[in-house]
């Protein structure tokens, strides 16, 4: 799964808000039954990887990402992400998943040097 900050805004600018969606996300993996495998928190965007034993990616996505956006504090406020796309439905074994997974990484870190 990937998703951005709208326009390409920051979403994450400290980590109290990288905390902020990390809780929210261990919400939506409790209320869902999704077990996250790996992730990245970007500054604008983040990808992870998720198995979801039930149909509900759309709705659990609504759900962390309204969610997430009603916790950001009054002067961060606004539109934070962007529609929800970029994920592809993966009927491969995990492992396939976890693969592409590093390369997103590794390209990243390439791209966005330390």
């Amino acid at each position: 799964v990937m998703n951005r900050g709208d326009r390409r805004e920051l979403i994450f600018i400290d980590d109290a808000d990288r905390q902020r969606f990390v809780d929210t996300l261990g919400e939506v993996c409790a209320k869902t039954g999704w077990q996250v495998h790996a992730y990245v928190l970007m500054p604008n965007h983040f990808h992870w990887v998720v198995e979801t034993p039930q149909p509900n990616l759309v709705a659990g996505m609504k759900w962390l990402l309204g969610t997430y956006t009603s916790r950001v504090p009054p002067e961060k406020a606004g539109r934070v992400f962007t529609n929800i796309k970029n994920c592809p439905l993966c009927l491969t074994p995990l492992l396939t998943p976890l693969r592409i997974f590093h390369s997103v990484l590794d390209r990243a870190r390439h791209l966005n040097p330390a």
